[in-house]
Formats: structure tokens, sequence, C-alpha cells
């Protein structure tokens, strides 16, 4: 009974576990785990193309957003649903 209730709540908390996730294997790319962090790194930092610099930060907040929006709608989508909003 109390898995219904809460699951808006597990969705926006996964949502934001994904975002973290997202943001720690990036960091790690930028002391060579490889990744988009490491691209960022080596082609747009230490080869001063910022170009390639800002287009990796871009795709990163492009998927942050996606990620968090597809989260809200689906965490808002249950909670109309069960009458609880």
């Amino acid at each position: 009974m109390l898995l219904p209730e809460t699951l808006p709540s597990l969705i926006r908390g996964f949502t934001i576990t994904v975002i973290a996730v997202l943001s720690m294997t990036a960091l790690a790319g930028m002391f060579g785990a490889g990744g988009i962090g490491d691209v960022a790194v080596r082609y747009g930092y230490q080869r001063f193309q910022h170009d390639k610099l800002l287009a990796c930060i871009y795709v990163l907040v492009a998927i942050v957003q996606i990620v968090q929006s597809v989260g809200n709608f689906v965490s808002n989508k249950i909670l109309k649903t069960r009458g609880l909003v």
C-alpha cells in the first residue's frame, strides 16, 4: 500500500541519482577515465579548442535537462493519475 504513494518520490530520487552519476562520470573523465569529460579536457582544454569544450558542455547540459524533464513528467503524471495533486 505504501509503494503507490511513494512512487513519485522514488522517481524523483532516481532522477537526481542519474544526474549525479552523470556528473561524476564527467568528472572522472577529467582524471583519465574516458568519456565526455575526457574529450572535453583532452581536445577542448589542453589543445585550446574551445568550440569542442563548449560542445561537450552543451551536450552534458542537454542530457541533464532531458533526464530532469522526463523524470518530472513521469512523476507528475503518476501524481495526477492517482489524484494526489
